[in-house]
């Protein structure tokens, strides 16, 4: 059997020799069947209590000297990127929230409301990281 990438979600494309399988359907393999499975960024949609439940459920299902490949983000160096501006605002965006939409600093939406002739009668960090702005619009 091929590697299989277990998944929330198919990627566009797949690797060559990598088999799409989604991770809703981990049970359905039997124990010990698996030589190789891959996770890239699959634990990156669960809480950390799931996740540890979910290599629980892998260890079971991978053969005597077969092999599990993890990757995912470590926020600690996503945190270095973005300091020594290594990567932008958009790559941010799709690292930290592939479900939502978009993600922005305090400047842009600052430059946003002004461009619609709003005035910032407040602005300030709030829970560490996340902006609030109050605006007033002035049309």
């Amino acid at each position: 059997m091929s590697k299989i990438l277990f998944h929330t979600y198919r990627p566009e494309a797949l690797p060559v020799g990598l088999q799409y399988e989604d991770i809703n359907r981990l049970d359905t393999y039997e124990d010990n069947s698996l030589s190789e499975i891959m996770l890239a960024d699959t634990l990156d949609f669960y809480t950390n209590d799931q996740a540890i439940n979910l290599i629980q459920k892998l260890s079971a299902k991978i053969t005597k000297n077969g092999s599990l490949e993890i990757q995912g983000t470590d926020i600690n160096q996503l945190s270095l990127a973005v300091i020594n501006n290594n990567i932008d605002i958009n790559t941010v965006n799709d690292v930290l929230y592939p479900m939502k939409k978009s993600i922005s600093t305090m400047l842009d939406m600052q430059n946003l409301l002004k461009s619609y002739q709003f005035t910032i009668t407040q602005k300030r960090y709030v829970n560490l990281f996340e902006y609030y702005i109050l605006a007033k619009n002035e049309k």
